[in-house]
């Protein structure tokens, strides 16, 4: 079996990954509209697994492709989604919760991107999220506004 591309931008590798996908579905959606012989459908089924795996092989290429042109902010991006995940543990509001949850979200699109500088300003985004969250609730706090004494 031929080794996946290792350079070249990313999304090309991911738009070949769910074309690759696509076919292999409608080869597998035709098998079974459509009356064959035992050893057609076989071959069919064959070759749509084979088409499976090689769309595996792009995803892979294209994962590696992104993780090389991020190499340098690697260490950063895995300290700051733990101190996310460890400022969720901690939070004591929904919405500074919901805050973290999408600045991860933003980061890990923006790692998909492969693009170093949308990776810096996404990080940027959780660490100010995580930062926000270590505050204590302000006067103006829906959750907090409540009393529990009668006066």
């Amino acid at each position: 079996m031929a080794s996946a591309p290792t350079s070249g931008d990313p999304s090309q590798a991911a738009q070949l990954s769910d074309l690759f996908l696509q076919f292999s579905m409608a080869l597998d959606q035709y098998r079974s509209a459509t009356d064959l012989s035992a050893a057609d459908a076989q071959r069919l089924g064959t070759i749509a697994r084979q088409l499976d795996e090689l769309s595996d092989q792009l995803n892979a290429a294209a994962i590696g492709q992104i993780l090389q042109n991020l190499q340098p902010n690697i260490d950063n991006i895995v300290a700051t989604t733990k101190s996310a995940q460890e400022a969720i543990k901690k939070a004591n509001e929904i919405q500074k919760v919901m805050n973290i949850a999408g600045a991860a979200l933003c980061l890990a699109s923006a790692v998909l991107t492969g693009n170093p500088q949308t990776v810096l300003s996404a990080l940027g985004g959780v660490a100010s999220a995580v930062a926000g969250s270590a505050s204590t609730p302000g006067a103006g706090n829906a959750g907090g506004g409540a009393t529990r004494s009668g006066s």
